[in-house]
């Protein structure tokens, strides 16, 4: 029996990172059906830039705000605005006080969809306001 060198790219799961793994086998039986090649530096570097970039699970306010106005044109005054029109006054102050006084911003926090609602921004948009603030 031969040992034959194979050359994948494995994603790891979760975690969005790709990684190079080489295994060696011990027989062509065991030897995966599609032919396997070894990736260049820039090959790899495409693999990796194709890989969609994973939604934040939070950002913080000055990140979120200067993505929102980036993305959208929104401005903290009217964000303010937007949560300051909630009919029910508890809700209303509880959604003011959570906007103003948060240092991070969870996407799945309920004040989150809701601005996404009442702003008319789809989820996917808000995933990329959250995926361009990280990056700030």
């Amino acid at each position: 029996m031969s040992t034959v060198t194979h050359y994948d790219v494995i994603r790891e799961n979760g975690g969005g990172s790709l990684y190079r793994a080489v295994r060696e086998v011990e027989s062509d039986e065991n030897a995966p059906s599609a032919p396997w090649v070894r990736l260049t530096a820039a090959e790899y570097a495409a693999e990796i830039a194709a890989q969609p970039v994973p939604v934040p699970t939070g950002v913080t306010r000055r990140q979120l705000l200067l993505a929102l106005y980036d993305a959208a044109g929104l401005t903290e005054d009217a964000i303010l605005a937007q949560l300051g029109a909630i009919a029910d006054a508890p809700a209303r102050y509880r959604a003011t006080t959570e906007f103003k006084h948060a240092t991070e911003f969870a996407r799945a926090h309920p004040l989150v969809a809701q601005l996404a609602s009442d702003l008319s921004l789809t989820s996917a948009q808000v995933d990329d306001i959250f995926r361009a603030a990280a990056a700030l």
